[in-house]
């Protein structure tokens, strides 16, 4: 029997991928990959490495996206067997997605899955799908927008527990026991709040969640090549991905690596991304709900 990688060739053979393309002194090329700031560059038709272009040298590139319209609407087609085709939905039209995939058993040979408010997949009988085609994205365009915005990247992507307290807001605050939260701040000169005491190059304390005027944990998410992906940094252009679904053959056949058991990561020209976002947690609300509705027993009243 196959192993897990030959279930990821199957499924890297069913891939319909996007393809990229780039002129370069008026000559077409196809784009077989790329970093930051340059491109591998092949023959059109026989995809042949000929050489590296700079980015910012291009006089177009871009991407040809493989879409399909399903019950009226538009969608990224990623896979195809011969007789499913794997779709996720881009037509816009949101309260239109969520009242179809919320009626899902109207389509019995339809598998729906909702990966958050806006990520909408299907599994669709080819037979159901019409009007193949390719949809133009401009790559180019996208790219030197992220080089003028360099400076208000270099922020992103944030991650973990972000705290104001005392007018002060702390980075990577830790969580602690009995709705805690352990602060960390630089520097050679005290916050001001005297439980705070001096270690090797910051001040460090734990403080009541209850007492901070804000406290959240933030977690950076976009979708790479249909897949939901967890941003955990970028780069000089380029992301780190961590796959977030629970299909280890997939994520292989998607280019993924194994970097530890369930793990699976990827580094990627950061313009490759689409619906980068952040997913906000408040902190304070779950203490407040845990304070409000505890049980008699848990909070020590009779």
């Amino acid at each position: 029997m196959g192993g897990e990688g030959d279930r990821g060739r199957r499924w890297l053979n069913m891939f319909v991928p996007a393809r990229n393309f780039a002129v370069y002194q008026g000559i077409r090329y196809s784009v077989l990959s790329g970093d930051a700031d340059s491109l591998e560059v092949g023959d059109v038709e026989t995809e042949e490495p000929l050489g590296t272009v700079l980015i910012q040298d291009l006089a177009e590139w871009y991407t040809l996206v493989p879409t399909v319209t399903f019950l009226g609407h538009e969608f990224q087609l990623w896979r195809d067997d011969g007789r499913t085709c794997s779709l996720t939905f881009i037509g816009g039209d949101g309260k239109w997605a969520a009242r179809t995939w919320a009626e899902a058993d109207k389509f019995p040979d339809v598998v729906f899955s909702r990966l958050d408010m806006f990520t909408f997949n299907a599994d669709v009988p080819r037979e159901m799908v019409e009007e193949r085609r390719e949809e133009r994205r401009d790559s180019l365009g996208l790219w030197w927008r992220q080089r003028q915005d360099d400076e208000r990247r270099g922020q992103y992507p944030r991650s973990g527990v972000l705290v104001e307290f005392d007018g002060i807001t702390f980075h990577d605050a830790t969580p602690a026991a009995d709705d805690k939260v352990f602060l960390v701040h630089p520097g050679a000169e005290s916050p001001g709040d005297p439980r705070f005491s001096r270690s090797e190059g910051c001040w460090e304390a734990e403080i009541p969640l209850a007492e901070c005027t804000a406290a959240c944990s933030v977690k950076s998410l976009a979708t790479y090549s249909g897949y939901e992906c967890q941003v955990t940094s970028i780069v000089e252009g380029m992301a780190t991905l961590y796959y977030l679904g629970h299909n280890g053959g997939e994520a292989e056949a998607a280019g993924f690596d194994q970097i530890d058991r369930g793990t699976w990561a990827k580094l990627v020209p950061a313009w490759e991304l689409r619906r980068y976002r952040e997913e906000w947690q408040d902190l304070l609300l779950d203490v407040w709900r845990r304070r409000e509705f505890a049980r008699p027993e848990e909070t020590g009243d009779q």
